[in-house]
């Protein structure tokens, strides 16, 4: 800021004459600098009407209406050069509707859309000649519904499914022609398992599985190449997902005589007091499912089968459901898991066993969710985990240990997000702080074992501010620097263990600038 008062001085005796000139020349700068000042430094605020707000060099930091002192209705601001940085609407001091947002170009590169000051609706993402890279659906503030991605050629590169702002459900890549190569499946924000599909190698030619899909998504065709020619059993599926056609090929001719073709056998053994029993063999083997029936044609139990192993036996319902009791098996005959299943849903106790008969996780359902509290323990029966669920969600407090029991993870959980203090015992380290909404907030402390401080810092909704501070093991300073709204700014230092410094690095909205006082050079 300019200083356009000057310090008083006591004036020469000898000089009247250079007081008055001083006095003329000290109100042609007060005059000269006067708009500039009101406008820049002490504009007056309205807080109920339109106001303009200024950096120190003069060019606007940002404008729009304030109500009682707040921001509400329109609002823009800029970067220091001047350039719009966001543009927007809010509606009873919320964000509200499109706000759109540019780069120090003034290239727009995201538009987001709010609904009462929550990320409601799509977040589109911009490449630097307009086109859309992203488009991400948000519901209350998290990701909910597909997320797409794009080329730069405008053709869809990723679909990936999330439900409160964990993946869940199929995802799926495309090439840059359109094909799709790559399906993934997730729950609870895991990966679960992804199939690549319809590949080539570097020569071009068609290996490994290849499909293709009708458009209601179900399975049209399958079969696998080697080297471009096909190999192994090719199915063809109806729109509804029966099996059409099954052909063996071999180097890319059809084998007539493969015993492959014949799939399934399907298979009634009746006994001898009448009872029934009734399902599918393969290479004669026993697979999916069996039903059981008494001589008057009453369900008894049904089996699933893996390859001629028990699996699973229970009832199932006239549509085919899961109903009543079920056990799971391992595939050397253990009990695996018991519980029971309602209309196709897990509901009540299930308790899920180590081979050796040991109890491994116990826990309530409702309607397939679970419910209230829940264990597990490990191999040597120490418990490994405790925490409780409220329609499928983690809700209050979660424990979990160690081999030997000692606490390597507390915290809380408020339908599903983080929220609250959080403690982890990490390798060599421990961490402590609070989570808010699932992301970091507030002050953070890592220590090593013996106590030793190995980092503090500050977050704000899961952005780190201010000063940020890493320690080697005997208590000296490893690196300090500060971040400004999630990006590194200023100076940042580095230390040896002794607390000499060796490094600096000099940042600007999280750009390095110079290196040891050096300039970096941006190589185009």
């Amino acid at each position: 800021m300019h200083n356009i008062y000057q310090p008083y001085q006591h004036p020469n005796s000898n000089s009247i004459f250079l007081l008055t000139l001083k006095k003329i020349l000290l109100l042609l700068i007060v005059i000269v600098n006067s708009s500039f000042f009101l406008n820049s430094f002490s504009q007056k605020t309205d807080p109920n009407g339109y106001n303009v707000f200024y950096y120190e060099n003069g060019n606007k930091s940002s404008e729009g209406y304030l109500e009682k002192g707040k921001p509400n209705g329109y609002w823009k601001t800029y970067y220091e050069n001047g350039i719009l940085k966001t543009e927007g609407n809010r509606t009873h001091f919320k964000l509200d509707s499109i706000w759109k947002f540019y780069n120090e170009k003034q290239e727009l590169f995201n538009t987001i859309s709010y609904e009462n000051g929550l990320k409601n609706g799509i977040s589109k993402k911009y490449d630097s000649l307009g086109c859309i890279i992203s488009e991400e659906n948000y519901k209350n503030n998290m990701l909910s519904g597909e997320s797409k991605f794009y080329f730069s050629s405008g053709k869809l590169q990723k679909i990936t499914p999330y439900l409160e702002d964990k993946k869940e459900g199929f995802g799926y890549e495309y090439d840059s022609t359109g094909l799709l190569i790559s399906i993934s499946e997730y729950t609870g924000g895991f990966l679960r398992n992804e199939e690549k599909i319809n590949r080539r190698n570097k020569e071009g030619e068609k290996t490994g599985v290849w499909k293709t899909f009708y458009e209601n998504g179900k399975l049209k065709w399958e079969g696998k190449y080697t080297n471009g020619e096909l190999n192994g059993v090719v199915k063809e599926y109806t729109p509804k997902g029966s099996l059409k056609t099954l052909e063996k090929y071999e180097k890319g001719k059809i084998n007539i005589e493969s015993e492959e073709v014949a799939f399934f056998e399907l298979e009634k053994k009746i006994r001898p007091d009448g009872s029934l029993l009734v399902g599918g063999y393969r290479d004669n083997k026993k697979q999916g499912i069996f039903r059981e029936y008494d001589s008057t044609g009453v369900l008894l139990f049904s089996y699933e089968y893996v390859n001629d192993n028990l699996i699973a036996k229970g009832l199932l319902d006239t549509s085919g459901a899961r109903h009543g009791s079920w056990e799971g098996f391992y595939e050397t005959g253990e009990v695996k898991y018991k519980g029971e299943f309602s209309n196709g849903y897990k509901i009540n106790e299930w308790i899920y066993y180590f081979k050796n008969g040991d109890i491994q996780q116990k826990g309530n359902y409702k309607e397939g969710k679970p419910t209230g509290n829940w264990k597990w323990w490990y191999a040597n029966k120490q418990l490994h985990r405790e925490e409780s669920f409220y329609k499928g969600k983690e809700d209050g407090e979660v424990i979990e240990y160690d081999t030997l029991g000692n606490i390597i993870t507390n915290g809380f959980f408020v339908e599903g997000i983080k929220d609250g203090k959080w403690f982890y015992n990490v390798n060599d380290h421990t961490e402590e702080g609070e989570f808010r909404d699932d992301v970091k907030h507030g002050k953070w402390i890592y220590k090593y074992k013996d106590g030793q401080p190995a980092f503090e810092g500050e977050y704000l909704n899961g952005l780190p501010i201010g000063k940020h501070k890493y320690y080697y093991p005997n208590g000296k300073i490893q690196w300090e620097g500060k971040y400004d709204n999630g990006m590194k700014e200023g100076e940042w230092k580095k230390f040896s263990k002794l607390g000499e410094p060796t490094m600096q690095i000099t940042y600007k909205r999280g750009e390095e600038k110079k290196i040891n006082g050096v300039k970096i050079k941006k190589i185009d």
